[in-house]
């Protein structure tokens, strides 16, 4: 008798080793959900990478307008467009914005110059708009230019 239950006790033990079907499905929708949640933040990440590599590329496009504004003579800087500077330094050039190809996309920058004229220095802003998925973007550089003499 004393080994009858000792048989009946493994058979119980063996019984709880493995796992329900219903058990397994809950785990399975447990994984599945996180795995959702998972893929969402990646399409995020890649959307906020996206906006940062079109966001350095408008500075380095602000930078270089600034560069060859500052690259004028002192009294020939003026409030212009950006169309107006590129005939100052190359006559035969159209261009009224700057379109950059990257990551298998263009993107097209418009360059906006002001400048604001003291007794003895010019503040220059130079404002880069542009557009991605329906929104409208800007940056702005400063520099302040002083005559010589």
């Amino acid at each position: 008798m004393g080994q009858t239950v000792w048989q009946d006790k493994k058979i119980l033990i063996l019984n709880r080793l493995g796992f329900t079907l219903i058990e397994v499905m809950i785990a399975f929708v447990i994984i599945l959900i996180v795995m959702l949640g998972l893929l969402n933040l990646t399409g995020q990440v890649v959307t906020v990478s996206v906006k940062n590599t079109i966001r350095d590329e408008a500075i380095k496009v602000a930078e270089e307008v600034m560069a060859q504004v500052k690259a004028l003579p002192y009294d020939d800087i003026s409030t212009m467009t950006y169309n107006q500077l590129r005939q100052r330094i190359d006559p035969n050039s159209s261009a009224t914005n700057i379109t950059r190809n990257f990551r298998n996309f263009s993107m097209t920058y418009t360059p906006e110059i002001s400048v604001t004229t003291y007794s003895d220095a010019k503040v220059i802003n130079v404002t880069v708009t542009w557009s991605y998925r329906g929104d409208n973007y800007s940056h702005t550089i400063s520099s302040l230019m002083r005559r010589t003499e």
